[in-house]
C-alpha cells in the first residue's frame, strides 16, 4: 500500500489502525466502506472544483438573481453544494500542524479587508469584502479537501480537467475567428449569447452598464479578438496562461520518467494553448505565458541541480531545452504568418508621447493602455493620500467615484478598478492587505517548491512543477490584470491556491506517511 493511500484521511487512518490484531471479515468490510465513502466526497468536491471553474471563466456575466443586497450567479448554488461536501468529508481533520502559517496568513488577508470595509463605513465595500470572503474562502477549502483525500487521484483529475478544457478552448476560438465576419448576421450569435447574455447589468455606484458583446471586435475592420465560449478575452488568455504551465509541466516530467509518446502529444498541446492564447491578442496574459513556460523550465532545472547537488547531466537539459525550441518556433511561426499580437505590443505608450487618433490596432492598443495608467495613477494617488489610507486604503466606492473626475474620452467612468490585483488590495485594505496577500502568495509557493524538492513522482509531481511555475508568473502578471474582488477572480484564484496548499503536504505528514 503507498503513502499515498495511507494518507488519505484522518478517518482513513483510524480505521485503518483497528486493523492491528488481524483481518476479520467485519473489519475489512469497514475499511472498504471508509475508503469508498470518502472517495465518493473527493470525487464531488474535485467536481464542484471543476464546475466552479468553468463558471468563472465562462459565465461571468450570467446573473440569476439581480437585488440591492445580493446578487446570485451560478457559482452561489455551486460553492454552497461544496460547503455541504466540506462537512461531510470533515475538512477540518485534513488541516495538519504545517499549514497553519498560511491558513493564519489567508485569514489576516480575508479578514483585514472586512475590517478595513467597516473602517470605510460603505455597505458597498463591507458587500464586496465579505463575498470575496466566501467565494475565496470556500473555492480555497473546496480544492484543499479534494486534494487532501487522495493528492495523486486529484492531481490525474487536475491534468485530465486542463487538458479538455484547453481542447474545448481552442474548439470555441476556431470557431469564432472562421464564422465571425463583421457586418453580416453571425450564425453562432446564440451559441455565444448562451455564454454572454445580451442583457444590461446594473453595478452599484456606476449605474447601468451595457451587456457584454457577442464578439471583441478590434478598431481595424475584420480584425477580432477570440474569447471561444470564456466571458472575455481575458478569461480566455488567463486560462491558456495555466493551461501552458500544466502542458510544460506534463512535457518535462513524461519526458523524465521515459513516457516519449505522452511527451510528444502535450508538446502539441502546449502548441495549442500558445495559439489561443495568441488569438486573444491580450497583451498580459500573452507575455505571461511566455513567462510562465521559462519559469517551468528553469524551476525544473533547479530542483534536479538541489536533488543532485551538482549540475544535471545534458540528458536532464534536453526536455527543457525541446520546451523552449518549440516556444520559440510556434511563436516566430505565429508572428510572420499574423503580426497582430507584436502591433498590440508594439502600442504601449510607456514613454509618453502623442497617441494617433486613427482606428490603426497600434493606436487602439495604445489608448487602451493609456486609459489602464489613468485608472492605476488614480489608484496610487488616493491610496497614498494620508497615513489613514496608506492603513486602511480609501475604498472601492471611493476610487469609483474619483474615476468621474477622469477626462471623459477616456472612457474611465465604465471601470470599477484600477485593472491591478495589487493596487486593488491597496485601495481596499491598504498597505497590510497588499503585504499579507504578498505574504500569502510567497507562503504557498514556498511550500510548493519544498514539495518539489521532496521527490515526488507521477501527476503529482507534474501539477506541484505547474504551481511552482505559475504562481509567482500570475503575481507579477496581475500588477496589469484584472479585479480580484470580482467573484470570477476570487473562485479562479482561490481554487489554484487550494490546490497549491493541498499538494504541498506539510513535512510531518510526508515523514509520518513513509514509515
Amino acid at each position: 500500500m503507498t503513502c499515498e493511500k495511507r494518507g488519505r484521511s484522518q478517518a482513513w487512518r483510524a480505521v485503518r489502525s483497528v486493523t492491528l490484531d488481524a483481518g476479520t471479515p467485519a473489519i475489512r468490510y469497514r475499511l472498504r466502506e471508509s475508503v469508498r465513502r470518502h472517495s465518493a466526497v473527493q470525487s464531488a468536491l474535485l467536481v464542484v472544483s471543476f464546475v466552479t471553474l468553468v463558471w468563472a471563466w465562462s459565465f461571468p456575466f450570467s446573473v440569476l438573481l439581480d437585488t440591492r443586497w445580493i446578487d446570485v450567479t451560478a457559482l452561489e448554488p455551486t460553492l454552497l453544494v461544496g460547503g455541504f461536501l466540506l462537512i461531510a468529508g470533515q475538512a477540518w481533520k485534513l488541516v495538519r500542524r504545517g499549514d497553519r502559517a498560511w491558513l493564519l496568513l489567508l485569514a489576516g488577508y480575508l479578514g483585514w479587508l472586512v475590517v478595513a470595509a467597516l473602517a470605510h463605513s460603505s455597505g458597498l465595500d463591507l458587500k464586496r469584502a465579505v463575498s470575496y470572503l466566501l467565494f475565496s474562502g470556500l473555492s480555497i477549502a473546496v480544492a484543499f479537501a479534494s486534494v487532501r483525500l487522495g493528492s495523486d487521484r486529484a492531481a490525474r483529475w487536475v491534468i485530465a480537467f486542463f487538458t479538455v478544457a484547453l481542447v474545448v478552448a481552442f474548439t470555441g476560438a476556431l470557431l469564432e475567428r472562421v464564422t465571425y465576419r463583421p457586418g453580416a448576421v453571425d450564425p453562432l450569435a446564440p451559441l455565444w449569447s448562451f455564454f454572454r447574455p445580451q442583457q444590461a447589468l446594473f453595478v452599484e455606484n456606476v449605474g447601468v452598464m451595457r451587456h457584454a458583446p457577442l464578439h471583441y471586435p478590434l478598431d481595424e475592420e475584420g480584425l477580432l479578438r477570440t474569447s471561444g465560449i470564456f466571458g472575455h478575452p481575458l478569461y480566455l488568455g488567463f486560462f491558456a496562461l495555466l493551461a501552458a504551465a500544466v502542458m510544460t509541466a506534463v512535457v518535462i516530467r513524461a519526458w523524465r520518467e521515459g513516457a516519449r509518446k505522452r511527451a510528444a502529444a502535450y508538446l502539441v498541446a502546449l502548441c495549442v494553448a500558445i495559439l489561443v492564447e495568441y488569438w486573444t491578442y491580450s497583451r498580459s496574459p500573452f507575455l505571461g505565458l511566455i513567462a510562465v513556460v521559462v519559469a517551468a523550465v528553469v524551476l525544473e532545472l533547479a530542483v534536479r541541480v538541489r536533488q543532485l547537488r551538482s549540475g544535471p547531466d545534458r540528458r536532464a537539459l534536453l526536455p527543457g531545452a525541446l520546451v523552449l525550441s518549440t516556444l520559440f518556433l510556434v511563436l516566430a511561426t505565429t508572428f510572420r504568418v499574423d503580426d497582430l499580437g507584436l502591433r498590440r505590443l508594439g502600442g504601449i505608450p510607456f514613454l509618453g508621447g502623442d497617441i494617433a487618433e486613427d482606428d490603426s490596432v497600434e493606436a487602439s492598443a495604445a489608448r487602451a493602455a493609456r486609459l489602464r495608467l489613468a485608472l492605476q495613477g488614480v489608484a496610487v494617488e488616493m491610496a497614498t493620500e494620508s497615513p489613514r489610507t496608506l492603513l486602511l486604503g480609501t475604498g472601492m466606492t471611493a476610487y469609483e467615484t474619483a474615476l468621474k473626475d477622469l477626462p471623459p474620452e477616456l472612457g474611465a467612468t465604465r471601470f470599477t478598478h484600477p485593472h491591478s490585483a495589487w493596487l486593488t488590495a491597496l485601495l481596499a485594505g491598504g498597505i497590510p492587505a497588499a503585504l499579507l496577500f504578498a505574504s500569502l502568495l510567497a507562503a504557498v509557493w514556498l511550500r510548493v517548491v519544498r514539495a518539489l524538492l521532496a521527490s515526488p513522482t507521477g501527476a503529482t509531481a507534474v501539477v506541484l512543477l505547474a504551481l511552482g511555475a505559475w504562481i509567482p508568473v500570475w503575481s507579477l502578471v496581475q500588477f496589469f490584470g484584472l479585479n480580484p474582488l470580482s467573484a470570477s477572480e476570487a473562485v479562479i484564484l482561490g481554487t489554484m491556491l487550494g490546490f497549491a496548499g493541498g499538494f504541498a503536504l506539510p513535512r510531518e505528514r510526508v515523514d509520518a506517511g513513509s514509515g
